[in-house]
This record gives C-alpha cells, structure tokens and sequence, in this order.
C-alpha cells in the first residue's frame, strides 16, 4: 500500500470515528435534555437520511426506554435505507402503525387548523386530497 492509500484509508477512519463519537455525544444529550424535559422526535422519509443517522435512531431504541422521549420515524413501504442493518434493527425493535390517507373532509380540517380561514384553502384541501 502506497503513502498515499495508506492517508486516505487513515482518513476514512479519522472520519468513521468522529461520526461514531459526534453520534454518542448527540445521544447522551439527547437523553440528559430528556431528563429536564419530554423530548419529541420526527424524522419523515427516514428511508432517505445517511446510513450514520439512522443507525444513530437504531441504536436509540433500547436508550430511550425510561426516558421520556418519544421517537417516530415514518419509512415509505417498499423503500429500502441505506443502512439495511439499522433498518432491519429498527424493524425490529419498533412499534408499527400503518397510515391511512386523511379524508377530505380531515384534510379541510388540518388545512384550515394550519392556515385559518384563508382565501383558496378549500381549494388547496381538495388539491391536497387529490394527490394522496
């Protein structure tokens, strides 16, 4: 192996450790912080987010238990993450629930709960609806 291959491969590993470290260090915040207050945390698409980050909400799942931190991560069915072990250890670990499409009549609701009596947003619930 040249000098060359040798500093990268050391670079990547500098690199796979501060990740690992950063990643400790944000869960034990995480927990502390819950220990002052109830922790909320959503994370949409996780199919989509870095294979680190979703191992960091795998490895989160035994940690939180005791604390009060609630974790909801939506995954679309099908999608495959990019980290097909922590996905795999989150399939396992998490409570499932399915989504069923909001009616029309639940989408208004929202839409106006979101943006009150504003001009079109009836228009805007039933395009909404249209497209789930």
């Amino acid at each position: 192996m040249s000098r060359e291959e040798r500093a990268a491969a050391r670079t990547a590993i500098d690199v796979s450790e501060e990740q690992v470290m950063m990643a400790t260090l944000l869960k034990d915040e995480l927990l502390q912080l819950s220990l002052r207050t109830p922790l909320v945390v959503l994370v949409d698409d996780a199919q989509a987010i870095d294979g680190e980050s979703l191992a960091l909400f795998a490895s989160m799942g035994e940690a939180v238990r005791g604390h009060s931190i609630l974790m909801i991560l939506s995954m679309q069915t099908g999608q495959t993450a990019q980290s097909l072990e922590a996905q795999a250890k989150l399939e396992v670990s998490a409570k499932h629930c399915k989504l069923t499409p909001l009616s029309e009549q639940h989408l208004s609701e929202l839409v106006a709960g979101m943006f009150g009596g504003v001009q079109n947003s009836q228009h805007l619930a039933a395009w909404l609806h249209g497209q789930t």
